[in-house]
């Protein structure tokens, strides 16, 4: 990473109504067919923030749906990070997060904020992450 300017990504994602099989499942699939990511990038300069168009991972759902036993895994094709300005994009992927020797970001969770309790079956909703 480069020193000068070492940014701090937070991951918000839209769990789409497959949530409501959490009784029935463990292992629910993260991708952008069922998933929306978006991140938060803070830098010494400015803060912005986007969406990725092209990352895969999982979340582990707990049987009791206590958001104190989730978990996910989530890695991002850096390249896929957008924000609407091309230029910034560029140079973030370049320069901040040196995207020729690191192409992925793998998220791991520490903490998940704002889960409802209990999860309305068919409804989706938003959520924030924690992690490194």
């Amino acid at each position: 990473m480069n020193l000068l300017v070492y940014p701090l990504i937070l991951l918000y994602l839209f769990v789409s109504p497959i949530i409501s099989y959490a009784s029935d499942l463990n292992k629910l699939p993260l991708n952008p067919q069922n998933t929306e990511l978006s991140y938060w990038f803070e830098s010494g300069i400015h803060d912005f923030e986007g969406k990725a168009h092209n990352f895969e991972g999982f979340i582990l759902v707990p049987q009791d749906l206590n958001s104190q036993n989730y978990y996910t895994e989530t890695t991002v094709d850096v390249k896929s990070l957008f924000s609407g300005d091309f230029n910034r994009d560029l140079k973030a992927q370049n320069y901040s997060l040196e995207a020729k020797d690191y192409p992925e970001i793998t998220f791991y969770s520490t903490k998940f904020n704002g889960i409802p309790h209990p999860i309305k079956s068919g409804e989706g909703f938003h959520f924030k992450l924690e992690g490194i």
